[in-house]
């Protein structure tokens, strides 16, 4: 059958007549009044004390634990709501107090509450006070250095994770929201301790979800947890929580804060963090720091888990005026950091570091890591790109010091945790346009345009296979090795294509090259010169003093005519050397000896640092004019020289008294007085050479 519809009619306009906004206004207000009505009927129907007690029953039983509520009234501050005052939550049978809360509230759905259930959408706990207590930690104390409990120092011990755990597996509640408003956390010290409890302040929102007896997820958002000096804010979520797949995340951050602040957490410590924390007692400012740790796949509950290469965390910081005290009898040690920062990360059981800072004055970065694979060991790589070379004065001898310069160094360090001793080190020193100087003589200076060499300690010897150093001229090669534990050492040395000049600056130059291969020991106290002892050769050559103040006494006693005429063009020389062989700080030579155009001096003896005194011998032989004299008629150098044993152009000396000012005194058997027998022996055999 075919219905014939009616024609469509137009479509009325919408009615905007003063009467159609008279009939709204009055459908709304029937609207609130019904409403009005049934919430009245509510709250006349519902007698809120008759859900106290199931509301403690099942807060107990979802939770695990002991729940009392001193009161329940409904609450409209946030919509329907319950609000239950004096909460107190008591562990397992009431054996002792976990928290106490002025109030929770409950925000409750609607249908449910008139059936007297209560479906919770979300919980404020306001002002609770939740208290901590120690636990005694599983660890024996004769374990305390085995493998494992080296590692344990990375994770707190007297939080107690089996108690946790037992806490949480009776935990059978779904929230969505639960709110902690400024709470109050009091943490007590261990048993050991008579300090008073630590009180923190926390706020944070809590996500529980537990679908079933095997999962439980836990987020903790907006986290707020401070204490008077120090606060952390950030998110942490633990899913699966009671899984052995479980999964871990925290998100991390920190206020500033100064280290001094947290000293009074020490008692609060496991024993052997408390104990390195009294060791160096740190002092500074945390300006910042922030933590990302991430695990999957581990049991939350299981410290050996936690410690797995599932397990990734790292931490970054900013340290300012970071100061570490040494231990009493080292006070030498004390370093002071002006700041300190970078990251700390563990990553497959290791535990990556990446630093940078600055010690007295000497900027520094640092990479490496601390492998828990097996027994714990350390592999890191310090560099100072540039510092002024002056920093190491200290270590140097009393009578040097670095004038000026710079240097970079790299250190590499390795070794097993537990036995610092046997750690190797390994390096390399660089420096550029150093100038040490000799304290007691301002003229004695070492210039150094380039240095560079390699070193290694081990086994508390310090051994150099190689170092090189680029004065302004030539080169000197050197090694050696140094002896911590009796402060001894050994050292040779070989320079080559140097200048005098550069290394004794006054009126002096020349070509020179020396070696030598010395030993001593490093006294406590007093110079290390005084102990040297080994052997020592130098040699100038085509040389000059441009005045003559090193050679005035002797060349005054031996020809005061020759001074007022040197003194006008200086003293040329040939070569200028000898070999000194040094036992205790006194050098002896047989062979030193200047040879110069005008002259020629041999001398031998001894001079001795230690007791400041100088003992030698010596011969001078003729001026140049002199020297011409004989070389042209050979019969007169055998008269005036007085034949094999010497004549007039010879002249005997000594050097004698304190090394800077010492005297010089003429021997008689070596002048014209003491030589006239010879001479005359010579003139007798003249006719007979003659005739020859």
């Amino acid at each position: 059958m075919k219905l014939d519809l009616p024609a469509p009619t137009d479509t009325p306009e919408p009615d905007n007549s003063p009467g159609f906004f008279k009939r709204f206004v009055k459908v709304i207000f029937i609207f609130f009044v019904v409403l009005v009505v049934l919430i009245f009927v509510l709250i006349q129907t519902v007698d809120v004390n008759t859900l106290r007690e199931p509301i403690t029953k099942a807060l107990s039983d979802a939770s695990g634990l002991d729940v009392n509520i001193g009161s329940l009234d409904l609450d409209w501050s946030g919509g329907m709501g319950l609000r239950a005052g004096e909460v107190s939550v008591y562990s397992q049978k009431g054996k002792r107090t976990l928290f106490s809360s002025e109030a929770l509230f409950l925000r409750v759905k609607w249908a449910p509450l008139l059936d007297k259930q209560v479906e919770v959408e979300e919980a404020v706990i306001q002002k609770p006070v939740f208290l901590i207590q120690p636990q005694v930690s599983s660890v024996k104390p004769e374990d305390s250095s085995s493998r494992l409990n080296q590692v344990s120092a990375l994770t707190p011990r007297h939080v107690g994770l089996g108690p946790m755990k037992r806490l949480l597996m009776g935990l059978h509640l779904n929230a969505e929201t639960v709110r902690v408003k400024n709470a109050k956390i009091l943490w007590f010290p261990t048993s050991d301790s008579n300090a008073e409890p630590l009180q923190f302040h926390a706020s944070l929102v809590l996500k529980v979800n537990r679908p079933d007896e095997k999962r439980l997820d836990l987020d903790v958002r907006e986290l707020d947890f401070s204490s008077e000096g120090f606060k952390i804010t950030g998110e942490i979520a633990a899913h699966n929580a009671l899984s052995p797949q479980g999964h871990f995340k925290a998100n991390l951050k920190g206020k500033p804060l100064e280290l001094e602040t947290l000293s009074e957490f020490v008692d609060f410590l496991p024993p052997h963090v408390k104990e390195v924390w009294n060791q160096f007692d740190p002092s500074g400012e945390i300006k910042t720091w922030s933590l990302k740790a991430n695990a999957e796949g581990i049991n939350l509950f299981d410290e050996s888990s936690l410690k797995g290469e599932k397990v990734n965390a790292g931490l970054t910081f900013d340290v300012k005026n970071l100061v570490l005290q040494p231990p009493a009898d080292r006070p030498e040690l004390r370093q002071g950091f002006t700041f300190l920062k970078g990251t700390v990360n563990w990553n497959n059981r290791k535990l990556v570091h990446e630093l940078e800072g600055e010690v007295r004055d000497l900027a520094f970065t640092a990479k490496g890591n601390l492998d828990f694979s097996k027994a714990p060991h350390l592999q890191t790589v310090i560099r100072i790109p540039r510092a002024r070379a002056d920093l190491l004065n200290e270590w140097l001898p009393r009578d040097w010091e670095i004038e000026q310069g710079a240097m970079s160094h790299r250190v590499n360090i390795r070794g097993p945790l537990d036995q610092p001793e046997a750690f190797q080190l390994d390096g390399v020193v660089e420096g550029e346009r150093w100038v040490v100087g000799f304290k007691r003589d301002t003229h004695l200076k070492i210039p150094m345009t380039r240095i560079k060499g390699g070193w290694n300690f081990k086994n508390e010897t310090l051994t150099i296979p190689s170092l090189e150093i680029a004065p302004p001229n030539g080169t000197i090669k050197s090694k050696g090795q140094y002896q911590v534990s009796d402060r001894t050492y050994q050292l040779s040395y070989q320079g080559e294509g140097l200048r005098v000049e550069d290394f004794y600056q006054q009126n002096v130059d020349g070509d020179l090259a020396t070696k030598g291969v010395v030993s001593g020991r490093i006294p406590e106290r007093g110079s290390p010169l005084n102990a040297v002892s080994g052997d020592i050769t130098f040699a100038a050559t085509s040389g000059r003093f441009h005045q003559l103040e090193p050679l005035r006494a002797l060349l005054t006693a031996l020809n005061p005519l020759s001074v007022t005429k040197l003194n006008q063009k200086g003293l040329s020389y040939d070569s200028l050397g000898g070999d000194f062989k040094i036992a205790r700080g006194k050098a002896t030579t047989r062979n030193l000896a200047l040879l110069s155009p005008e002259m020629k001096i041999y001398m031998v003896g001894w001079l001795d640092r230690i007791i400041n005194h100088v003992e030698m011998q010596g011969r001078f032989q003729p001026s140049q004019t002199l020297d011409k004299a004989v070389k042209a008629v050979p019969l007169l150098g055998e008269i005036l020289t007085g034949g094999k044993k010497g004549g007039v152009l010879e002249t005997r000396f000594k050097v004698s008294g304190p090394l800077k000012r010492p005297r010089v005194t003429l021997d008689a058997k070596g002048t014209l007085a003491g030589k006239g027998g010879d001479i005359l022996r010579e003139l007798g055999r003249l006719p007979g050479k003659l005739a020859r």
